[in-house]
């Protein structure tokens, strides 16, 4: 969907601008973030936990990884994952994280901060309300 596509670069373009921002001519090489756009959407719709999906520009000879860490359903029980990526450019690899969650069929960047529990006079409070109790399910969500 083109809506997934969209969310995605957002996610991902965080990680690119890290690891490639450094190399000669910093504009983005020739497909690099459609790549990591498209695997990073792939890896969050299809892939189980610690399963790895991999992108690779032959222009570049840029590649990297996604692989999602957890699976959970939000606050407002939407379907979230937090996710690892791998960028390797100029010989050197970035790792960086992410959280997404996927509202009417589109995967986007969610704040943690946004899905943490809130306390109030130093005592936790209750858990989001639509939290699961086991925050870290096996399978996609």
């Amino acid at each position: 969907m083109p809506g997934d596509r969209i969310a995605v670069v957002v996610i991902v373009t965080g990680l690119w601008l890290t690891g490639c921002a450094a190399l000669p001519g910093s504009a983005e090489p020739r497909g690099d973030l459609a790549r990591m756009a498209r695997a990073t959407t792939i890896a969050l719709e299809d892939a189980r936990i610690g399963e790895t999906r991999s992108w690779k520009n032959p222009h570049t000879g840029h590649r990297g990884t996604v692989m999602p860490l957890a699976a959970f359903r939000g606050p407002s029980g939407l379907p979230c994952r937090l996710y690892q990526q791998t960028l390797t450019a100029a010989a050197r690899t970035h790792i960086a994280y992410g959280l997404a969650c996927r509202r009417d069929g589109t995967w986007s960047a969610v704040d943690a901060r946004k899905l943490a529990p809130r306390h109030r006079h130093g005592s936790p409070s209750e858990p989001p309300r639509g939290a699961t109790t086991d925050p870290y399910p096996t399978g996609p969500a």
